[in-house]
């Protein structure tokens, strides 16, 4: 049986929402604790529970998957277990040595190279000065720095900080790595670096706990899953079984905002000039008729839009219909833009129906934000988020057509377009 390298037992944390009740009651449980009085596990006035009665092992070889929507506790799971928060309640037993990766740069000094953060960050962990100086090139040409090794970290960017915390934390040769979402930050291609090595990592009878939005990295590289759900556990098991009891669910809730909630976010409102106004927007389907979320299979490429919008004023004009596609974290996947043409009177309701080819996606949930933007820097209309996509987790059927296709290594910009596009006028 493969020894267990973590373990953590009935673990909780809470929190208060007031400051000033917050700081009384950090210092009421001090005091409580220096005379040998534990912490009372009852909540007080505005206090709640971030994490409550969480049970975890992991063990050598395997990779833990962390899942959740934002504010379901992920990122403090990690934080206590790093020994950066204390728990309220619960242990954390840790047999042998964890590196972290929970926070953007995190254990840099800003005003240091990275040359010297990498022996200092090593020294801290007692990792013998001639062991860090022999890995010491192999972390450069991992983290891809080059001459900025040498310049200091604040003028490094984000992207560049991730590479080099990454590398330093693989190759300090720990025997557990915790990573939060941190890789999200980096490139296409450092991501797939980075998968690999977490892979080789692995092989080496090492241990990851992997906290990760993307479904598509979640379902490649874990052995089993805990959704999180509100602080507390809510499904644990095989990573298929639950990341598919995961997208279900998350497939539910934006259903039912979709049937809830017609408005539309827009963005950049300062250059929006509202002449030609989007006033109701679905997908054309027999499954959600007139919706703005939709479940798909992961060889289904191909969907019907449709948009109804207002005309504020008589138009004669060209513009771009230009859609974004991209993961519910932000990350952009691609892009595509069509011409278009408008002749209308005010109060006329002009009706666009496009078919839009996809590139191949792997199970998660994305969204189109849509813009109509005029000639020049200034735009019709700009929603964020118009439609919600969701791709099925990978069935017997599908398997094998899904793990044909890494989005980040796909031509997404040439896999996705307009194919086809009709103008309708609805109220004729």
């Amino acid at each position: 049986m493969a020894e267990t390298l973590l373990k953590v037992e009935g673990l909780g944390k809470k929190y208060c929402k007031d400051l000033r009740r917050s700081l009384h009651y950090g210092l009421s449980d001090l005091c409580r604790e220096l005379v040998g009085k534990s912490t009372d596990s009852e909540l007080r006035e505005k206090e709640f529970w971030a994490l409550k009665n969480i049970s975890l092992t992991l063990k050598r070889g395997e990779c833990l998957g962390i899942i959740g929507r934002n504010g379901a506790g992920k990122s403090t799971l990690l934080k206590i277990i790093s020994g950066l928060v204390k728990p309220t309640i619960g242990r954390v037993s840790v047999h042998g040595n964890m590196q972290a990766l929970i926070e953007l740069g995190a254990g840099f000094h800003p005003m240091l190279t990275g040359r010297e953060n990498i022996l200092i960050n090593a020294s801290v962990l007692g990792i013998q000065r001639k062991y860090i100086e022999e890995k010491l090139d192999e972390i450069i040409d991992f983290s891809e720095i080059g001459d900025f090794i040498d310049a200091p970290i604040q003028s490094y960017s984000s992207g560049m900080k991730v590479r080099l915390g990454f590398a330093v934390a693989l190759h300090m040769n720990p025997d557990i790595i915790l990573i939060d979402e941190v890789l999200a930050v980096g490139d296409a291609r450092f991501r797939r670096k980075a998968q690999l090595a977490m892979n080789q990592f692995l092989a080496k009878d090492k241990a990851v706990l992997f906290v990760s939005h993307n479904m598509h990295h979640v379902l490649s590289i874990t052995d089993r899953v805990i959704w999180l759900d509100s602080g507390c556990v809510r499904l644990e098991g095989e990573t298929s079984k639950v990341a598919s009891a995961y997208l279900q669910d998350s497939v539910q809730h934006l259903e039912e905002a979709d049937s809830k909630n017609q408005t539309f976010i827009r963005s950049n409102e300062a250059k929006i000039t509202g002449e030609l106004r989007v006033k109701s927007a679905f997908i054309d389907c027999e499954d959600n008729p007139e919706g703005r979320s939709i479940t798909i299979e992961p060889n289904q490429t191909r969907l019907r839009l449709i948009i109804d919008f207002e005309c504020e004023k008589n138009l004669e004009e060209h513009f771009n219909h230009t859609w974004y596609l991209a993961t519910t974290a932000g990350d952009s996947v691609a892009c595509s833009v069509i011409r278009d043409a408008v002749c209308v009177k005010k109060g006329d309701v002009l009706r666009r129906e496009m078919i839009v080819e996809m590139p191949p996606l792997h199970p998660g949930s994305f969204v189109l934000n849509y813009s109509a933007i005029q000639d020049g820097a200034m735009m019709f209309d700009s929603i964020e988020k118009i439609f919600s996509i969701n791709i099925a987790p990978y069935s017997k059927e599908n398997t094998e057509f899904g793990m044909q296709y890494d989005r980040m290594t796909q031509g997404a910009i040439d896999g996705f377009g307009v194919v086809q596009m009709q103008i309708k006028y609805p109220d004729e």
